[in-house]
């Protein structure tokens, strides 16, 4: 049989765990607001200031710049007839005309890739930091509400005691929640302002500027998505597949100049023939790996979407129960306990649905910028062999 925790005894372990963390992060020091200006910010303000100035995108270009210097002087080479030493008609020969400009040719284009890529997943950190940001102020208002219940509570407490409808031990019992609600207010005011210095640094402020945010944590029923033309973006400009391309090409022109200069008896000739055939096998499963990766965050997509049509009407529902139960706490029908429970349950309940809203948010930034291949690296892809 299941142990499922009551409402209650988890509202008092939460309580508990409450009170808890409130004594760690009540440690914690933020500069006052009026230090600095407010900075009103929009997502796209935002992105924009992230992109000025930045060292990763600055990267990108040299890395780019550098690879055009080497294109041209493996060009350069390969023109060049009357380099001292060269023995003429020999692989060696082959690899300068035609090897070496294919692996620089290849450097750029995975470095012209990289800088897009580079960019766009800057813009959706950016997108899912600012998310974080208005879901953190979200709950914190949540809590606020939670707060002025409780203390809405405390009052009707004090009137049904003097009323003789309930005892002393109840108006200390609905004290006892007010302070509960006070730390936890404390706990989500913390985690706000850590969410704010994260966002900042992100975007190139001081941590300590004070920000508003003009986009809200909201949900807009989403466009159809055309799921193919996704996947065939993805396949097409994915900095991972754009390697695997080049290195499968590169590996061709190898096999090229083997069988070129080598009959098929030779080992590197058949060495180089199985070097290609698994290029050709990993360009297959980066495809495949690919096309799950996007089916995987269009089916997140949904998810997030459903979770938040079922959150709203539980979400109603369950305000009209607190409504209900403070009414007959009012006249003593209720018990502590019980406007407790069905707070607790609110709660739980406008947390799950900012957290659905934040995933929809990220969700869709993720298919807007057709990046599904984070944390990747295209380097190493194009060394010589």
């Amino acid at each position: 049989m299941t142990n499922k925790q009551s409402p209650r005894k988890k509202a008092a372990f939460v309580l508990a765990a409450i009170l808890t963390l409130s004594m760690v992060f009540g440690g914690f020091g933020f500069a006052q607001e009026g230090t600095n200006p407010v900075r009103e910010l929009s997502i796209e303000k935002s992105i924009e200031l992230a992109l000025a100035d930045n060292s990763q995108i600055k990267q990108a270009k040299l890395a780019v710049e550098k690879s055009e210097v080497g294109l041209e002087k493996a060009k350069t080479f390969a023109e060049d007839d009357n380099i001292p030493g060269m023995a003429k008609n020999t692989i060696e020969e082959g690899r300068l005309k035609k090897l070496y400009p294919r692996q620089a040719e290849a450097a750029l284009t995975i470095d012209k890739k990289s800088e897009e890529f580079t960019e766009k997943r800057i813009k959706l950190e950016v997108e899912k930091t600012y998310y974080d940001v208005l879901k953190k102020a979200k709950l914190l208002e949540v809590k606020k509400l939670t707060l002025q219940r409780a203390q809405e509570q405390v009052r009707l407490a004090q009137a049904n005691f003097k009323a003789g409808r309930l005892a002393k031990v109840d108006v200390t019992s609905a004290e006892t929640l007010v302070a509960a609600a006070q730390a936890e207010v404390s706990v989500y005011d913390t985690q706000y302002k850590v969410a704010v210095m994260n966002f900042n640094k992100l975007i190139g402020l001081d941590v300590d500027t004070p920000v508003k945010l003009t986009a809200k944590l909201t949900y807009a029923p989403l466009a159809k998505i055309d799921l193919e033309k996704s996947i065939r973006d993805a396949l097409e400009n994915s900095v991972d597949l754009v390697a695997e391309r080049e290195k499968k090409a590169i590996s061709d022109v190898l096999l090229g100049l083997q069988k070129s200069y080598y009959s098929a008896a030779v080992f590197s000739y058949q060495e180089q023939q199985i070097e290609t055939k698994k290029a050709e096998l990993n360009l297959k499963d980066k495809e495949i790996e690919m096309r799950i990766a996007v089916k995987q965050a269009y089916l997140n997509l949904r998810s997030a979407e459903d979770r938040i049509k079922v959150l709203s009407k539980s979400l109603e529902k369950q305000k009209e129960s607190v409504r209900i139960a403070t009414l007959k706490y009012k006249v003593g029908l209720a018990t502590n306990a019980d406007l407790l429970d069905v707070n607790v349950a609110l709660d739980e309940i406008e947390e799950k649905y900012a957290g659905a809203v934040y995933d929809f948010n990220v969700a869709k930034a993720q298919f807007e910028n057709n990046l599904f291949d984070l944390g990747r690296s295209a380097a190493g892809m194009t060394g010589a062999q």
